[in-house]
């Protein structure tokens, strides 16, 4: 690396280290605020995203649908992809139904014969999908089953600067936001890298990948809510171009809500998971909701469940007479004893959790039970996967004086920080 490139990383990274450090976050009342009518939240000057790095394409709702609604504030032009032929056009567009025809898709009462269109704005932010409003444009693409897939695609900054506010409460300290920032920003880039061109999209708007809500949202009772703010442009700005790097190369940098005391060792639930997801202990989350939880429900659901699962896998173990769980303490997955009138099977408890009794009813994957039919109690910590940087940990962290660099480095112990090309 040449001296002026080193310089120059040493610069950014001084203004991720120190910069922030003396600055209090300017909003407490959370990740979304309240806007007055007629108001923007825009991004400074400044934050024009790094020229270099192609735009980030989301996956709007996370799936495809039959209708979405779509309204453009400004002038805009539908593009068919041979060769972004013009294919309608206007000042704006109030709010219309978008659905799929027979062969194309419908805009309003306008049909056209294409089943991919990108929809080019004039200006970024007057593009308003399912009472969201996004920066940046707008692809569609009519799919098999008659569904349309909604992709938002834009500057990776921007996109940063919601992610921040989708993902941690506003009221969280500077460096814990930092943090996070810097995390998402190396999570969106090597989701990129790793899907390619060829893919429609790179990225889910929800905990499938991050949640991400575009600029602002309209609630049910006709609020306009921020979810960018001042505070989430800033720290997306002043962690600009900030990653996280493995030997070298981006890694997938998982990060959750609540770990419980200890992250979880990545190579248990990810196929990708890098050397620096190890699992640490973390001091940071005592206060966090479900730092410990337990849950109490029926055994034989579970256990038909389970029964089932283990004879699709050839693990058939017949009527299951008990279930142990064991939580260690050190970020492994726990296992599952399994004891049937044929025999036992071993599982982990992630399994258990997502065959046995849903992960919706399980906050994650860390715990142990107590087999008592027709009752089941389960002891358990954390919140989500809980693998890589712990949020509230984050904050604990960030409370106690740590900065956002020594947040990373507890919790990716041997990736190192550097600026993305």
């Amino acid at each position: 690396m040449d001296a002026w490139r080193r310089s120059w990383i040493m610069i950014v990274l001084a203004v991720c280290l120190g910069g922030l450090a003396i600055r209090a976050s300017t909003e407490s009342s959370g990740t979304l605020v309240e806007l007055p009518d007629g108001s923007h939240p825009t991004l400074t000057s400044k934050a024009a995203a790094i020229g270099t790095i192609p735009q980030v394409r989301v996956l709007l709702g996370s799936v495809a649908r039959p209708v979405w609604k779509l309204r453009i504030d400004g002038p805009y032009r539908l593009l068919a992809p041979d060769g972004w032929r013009v294919v309608g056009q206007g000042e704006r567009l109030g709010e219309t139904e978008l659905s799929a025809t027979n062969d194309g898709l419908r805009i309003g009462e306008l049909k056209l014969r294409e089943r991919r269109l990108k929809i080019e704005v004039a200006t970024s932010g007057s593009l308003w999908v399912n009472q969201r409003r996004y920066r940046g444009q707008l692809s569609l693409v009519r799919q098999e089953d008659g569904r349309v897939s909604a992709i938002n695609s834009l500057e990776v900054e921007p996109y940063v600067a919601s992610v921040v506010n989708g993902e941690m409460p506003g009221e969280f300290p500077p460096a814990a936001r930092q943090a996070l920032a810097i995390a998402a920003r190396t999570y969106v880039l090597y989701q990129m890298k790793a899907r390619g061109a060829a893919r429609d999209f790179d990225v889910y708007d929800n905990t499938r990948s991050q949640v991400y809500q575009g600029m602002e949202m309209i609630d049910a009772q006709g609020r306009r809510l921020a979810v960018e703010t001042a505070d989430s442009r800033r720290v997306a700005e002043d962690t600009r171009g900030i990653v996280l790097l493995y030997q070298g190369r981006l890694f997938c940098p998982y990060y959750g809500a609540v770990c419980g005391g200890h992250t979880g060792r990545g190579s248990d639930q990810f196929r990708d998971a890098a050397p620096p997801l190890v699992g640490v202990p973390c001091d940071g989350c005592r206060d966090a909701p479900r730092y410990r939880w337990q849950v109490e429900t029926a055994s034989e659901p579970i256990a038909a469940r389970l029964s089932a699962y283990l004879e699709r896998t050839g693990r058939a173990v017949g009527v299951i007479q008990s279930i142990e769980a064991t939580n260690p303490a050190d970020g492994r997955l726990g296992e599952v004893t399994v004891t049937g009138e044929r025999g036992s099977a071993i599982v982990s408890t992630l399994t258990l959790r997502e065959e046995g009794v849903g992960p919706r009813e399980l906050p994650s994957p860390y715990f142990a039970l107590s087999w008592r039919p027709p009752q089941v109690a389960i002891q358990g910590r954390g919140w989500g996967h809980c693998v890589g940087l712990c949020q509230w940990g984050a904050r604990g962290k960030a409370i106690a004086g740590s900065d956002c660099a020594a947040i990373l480095m507890h919790y990716y112990p041997g990736a190192t920080l550097s600026v993305a090309q």
